[in-house]
């Protein structure tokens, strides 16, 4: 399957370019990169084009046929040209994919959720862990 097909199979990853797709001793690794050219200061909310620098954010998402899945996003640091914005670097973020600070995404913790709500403690955990 082209890697551009993948983005229909995952909807929350709008906005982000699968650039490779590896097998790892722990599952699938995908390494996924922004795709638009700006990003809105979360502060003041002005959109900034004047990257600072990147880094890569490690995720866990929901398994695909038992597998466990990671994503290597390649996050980048923006300028915020606001003079009165006490934020002057800022992180792109990624609202459909996952929470600031979060190490996994939106779905898996959708899904654990669930699970805690329907099940509870020791049952929640073991069904949680398979």
């Amino acid at each position: 399957m082209p890697v551009s097909r993948l983005l229909t199979l995952v909807p929350a990853l709008g906005g982000l370019r699968v650039d490779t797709i590896a097998r790892s001793e722990h599952g699938i690794v995908l390494a996924v990169s922004a795709t638009r050219r700006t990003a809105r200061c979360p502060l003041c909310g002005r959109r900034s084009k004047r990257i600072h620098s990147t880094y890569a954010r490690t995720l866990r998402d929901l398994p695909w046929s038992g597998t466990p899945i990671t994503l290597q996003v390649v996050v980048r640091r923006f300028r915020c040209g606001k003079a009165s914005c006490p934020r002057r670097i800022f992180a792109e973020r990624f609202p459909d994919l996952v929470t600031p600070y979060a190490r996994q995404t939106s779905r898996w913790r959708d899904a654990l959720r669930a699970i805690g709500f329907a099940l509870g403690g020791t049952a929640g955990a073991r069904l949680a862990g398979k």
